[in-house]
């Protein structure tokens, strides 16, 4: 039988002759699919359609790509420049990216090994998916996009000889899962909308310049971020910083976290061993519950481990500051204060609330 009509039958048998031998004379490993057949063109889909051997990322082309219409056609590596909307499937290793004029790309990595790297200036306006991709910064480099990304199971690794910056927004929304920063790279993440993270680690060893994990300029909802630089060692300093309201959970960073107006609620998190934890400003709000703000000494800033700048607040709940040069400072280089103090007859620390006017125990 030919069941998909692509003129090939199948190498299923459907007759039986006459001693009970079933004939088996087809050739089509996939008589379903009339794509399917000895000598089809083979994608890199992960879908086997030329029937001589199971599909491999090894020996499929390095890219699919299919157009908004659907039409297919493989490719050597990516255009240049970039200026094609659809789906770039990857099944090559380093195959260079430039900037172009797409409005909507999907590029998708259909093996573990499928990578990426970036030009030294990549500029897209597009709205862009990428995942299940190891993607290396050129140093010197950055990915600026104007448009919204959603980033999944994605590598991103700065080379040695000059820093990498990450990924740049001029406009745009972040979604992030799963995503995993190293090497001598200076930024994760700048964006100017909303940024969600689900999942991200950060680890760089760059020098002679601050870092960046994060930045937000609209709202922030992180969860599970682990930044394990160690700033101190490298002799830079480290921001995440926020313009704008923020839910956190689970992060730990040593790292200055920077709230310029809003709100943030931080919870089950460490700010620990850096130069300053966090510093609220422009009337801002933090609380700060089940969390750990420690280890911190004073950087030439002359800043504490918590920082209160014009009208702004600082809230503990059930949190622990401590072991800190300073651990609460009004301004820079004003009045200080140890929390110790505010210790009740157990030892434990109790709520507190800190402003400009100074900290004081707050009913639980």
């Amino acid at each position: 039988a030919d069941a998909d009509l692509d003129g090939v039958a199948s190498v299923d048998p459907t007759m039986q002759g006459d001693q009970g031998d079933l004939m088996t004379e087809g050739t089509d490993c996939n008589d379903a699919d009339a794509a399917a057949y000895p000598g089809a063109d083979e994608w890199c889909d992960g879908v086997q359609t030329d029937c001589s051997t199971a599909w491999s990322a090894d020996t499929e082309p390095a890219i699919t790509f299919t157009n908004a219409i659907g039409e297919r056609s493989n490719l050597a590596g990516f255009p240049d420049p970039f200026d094609d909307d659809g789906i770039y499937e990857v099944c090559g290793s380093d195959l260079a990216i430039t900037g172009g004029d797409a409005g909507l790309m999907t590029i998708r990595g259909m093996t573990p090994t499928a990578s990426l790297s970036t030009s030294e200036s990549l500029e897209t306006v597009a709205t862009i998916s990428l995942s299940d991709l190891a993607v290396t910064v050129q140093s010197g480099g950055e990915w600026y996009n104007s448009g919204d990304l959603t980033i999944e199971n994605v590598s991103v690794n700065g080379l040695s000889g000059g820093l990498g910056a990450g990924f740049y927004y001029g406009t745009g929304d972040l979604y992030a899962a799963n995503v995993d920063f190293s090497g001598n790279i200076a930024g994760g993440f700048t964006v100017s909308g909303i940024m969600t993270i689900e999942g991200m680690t950060y680890d760089s060893t760059g020098t002679g310049f601050n870092i960046v994990p994060l930045s937000w300029g609209g709202s922030a909802t992180l969860t599970d971020v682990t930044d394990t630089t160690d700033y101190t060692a490298l002799g830079v300093l480290g921001y995440i910083i926020s313009d704008g309201d923020a839910t956190i959970t689970n992060l730990t960073t040593s790292a200055l976290f920077y709230l310029d107006g809003g709100n943030a609620n931080v919870e089950e998190s460490a700010l620990i061993d850096g130069w300053v934890g966090l510093i609220v400003s422009a009337g801002g709000t933090v609380t700060l519950s089940n969390s750990e703000v420690s280890g911190h000494a004073t950087d030439t800033l002359g800043v504490g481990a918590l920082t209160i700048e014009d009208t702004s607040t600082i809230r503990l709940i059930n949190s622990v500051v401590d072991d800190n040069e300073t651990d609460v400072q009004y301004g820079y280089g004003d009045a200080a204060l140890d929390l110790d103090s505010l210790e009740d007859a157990s030892g434990t620390l109790v709520d507190v609330t800190c402003t400009s006017d100074g900290c004081a125990n707050t009913a639980p």
